[in-house]
């Protein structure tokens, strides 16, 4: 969750959907750092769930099954473009780090990975000036 109390994963196959929550019943107690999201805390416990289960089972690895529509669509997006951007963008050959291979919907597909557009400067927290002043009244203004 937001506030560090409770970690998730979800995950999927073909055969088989399971979920893993990792918490506490006293949501006083908090996660510190990292740990609680769900890819640090339920995906590891998940992950060896599915393993478990496919072994004991016996169950074959398989590929999910397109549509029959047609609108799902194999796409390769530019790592850099989503962990450093936050902006999913097609590989090209301006995409330094790689990429990474997801199904989409057609109808999402973004634009190639571009230097020039998606190297905008990021917010630096460092040289955010705040003009906002308390007063003794209690209240907010701005300069």
């Amino acid at each position: 969750t937001q506030e560090f109390s409770d970690a998730w994963f979800i995950g999927f196959t073909p055969q088989i959907t399971a979920g893993v929550w990792v918490g506490f019943d006293d949501h006083r107690i908090k996660f510190g750092g990292s740990f609680g999201q769900g890819a640090s805390a339920a995906l590891p416990i998940w992950a060896i769930f599915m393993h478990d289960v496919y072994e004991k089972l016996n169950l074959p690895v398989e590929d999910f099954t397109p549509p029959a529509s047609g609108n799902v669509v194999e796409v390769t997006f530019c790592r850099e473009s989503i962990y450093e951007l936050g902006q999913p963008r097609l590989i090209s050959k301006d995409c330094r780090t790689g990429g990474l291979t997801d199904i989409i919907n057609k109808k999402d597909i973004p634009p190639p990975f571009d230097v020039m557009l998606d190297r905008e400067p990021r917010f630096n927290p460092y040289q955010y000036q705040d003009t906002t002043t308390f007063q003794r009244d209690n209240k907010f203004r701005s300069n």
